[in-house]
């Protein structure tokens, strides 16, 4: 993926990516390391997509599922319940 495009999707898509890993996270260090870690997976896989949607869908998808990850190493601390993990939209089912 070229740099420029890459700036112009993470500038772009960021403050979805970030408000979403808030709300799961529940933690805005968390938060933004969630995001960082999406685009840096997005950058690195350089996807193709057929439009928009299905970027958009992609990345929050990639960051249901770092939240996850976040999630879970929570519960294996003992800082978090078990509901908090299964609230999480399955974006792989249904795609925005």
């Amino acid at each position: 993926m070229e740099q420029h495009k890459f700036e112009i999707e993470a500038k772009r898509m960021r403050p979805a990516i970030l408000r979403m890993a808030t709300h799961y996270t529940e933690d805005t260090d968390e938060a933004e390391d969630v995001v960082q870690d999406t685009l840096i997976t997005y950058w690195q896989k350089t996807p193709v997509f057929s439009d928009k949607d299905h970027e958009k869908a992609w990345l929050l998808t990639v960051t249901a599922n770092r939240c996850r990850d976040v999630l879970r190493t929570r519960l294996r601390r003992g800082e978090t319940a078990l509901d908090s993990i299964a609230e999480l939209p399955d974006f792989e089912a249904n795609p925005m």
